[in-house]
Parts: C-alpha cells; structure tokens; sequence
C-alpha cells in the first residue's frame, strides 16, 4: 500500500535529519495550504513530515509512533 510506503519513507527521513532544525511550515508540511512537501531524496512522494499539531501520532494498526511534537515555547513552559 502507497501510504505505508510513504510512512516508512518518512521515517527513514525523520532519522535521516536527526539533529537538524526545519524552520518555517515549508519543508515539514508544505509551503502552502494544501500544498505537500515534495519528494525528495528520502521520500518520492508528496509528503508530510507533521500535520503542526501538538501530541502525538501512531497510525491505526501500526506498532509505531509516526512523529511527537511538543510546545518549546519558553513562556509556556519556562526554561
């Protein structure tokens, strides 16, 4: 199934830029409202690396968690 391909593909990527910083909603969603991330050299679909939600996300019926995020907003939480 071409979800789960993309999901696998995603997570190689997510490994692939551990201990890079992604700024901006571009290269993590889209550049714009219903625009995907493109493929590129670790996914060769259109994509998204996090849906900018808080929490997070384990696709139904996967033994896996997709992607965390959480608020690093100091006035949230302090230092």
């Amino acid at each position: 199934m071409k979800v789960d391909k993309i999901h696998q593909q995603v997570l190689k990527k997510i490994n692939a830029l551990k201990g890079k910083t992604l700024s901006g909603r571009g290269p993590i969603k889209g550049a714009k409202t219903g625009e995907l991330v493109p493929p590129d050299q670790h996914v060769q679909y259109e994509h998204i690396m996090h849906d900018l939600i808080r929490g997070f996300y384990k696709p139904a019926k996967k033994p896996y968690l997709l992607s965390y995020q959480a608020t690093e907003s100091i006035d949230n939480y302090g230092e």
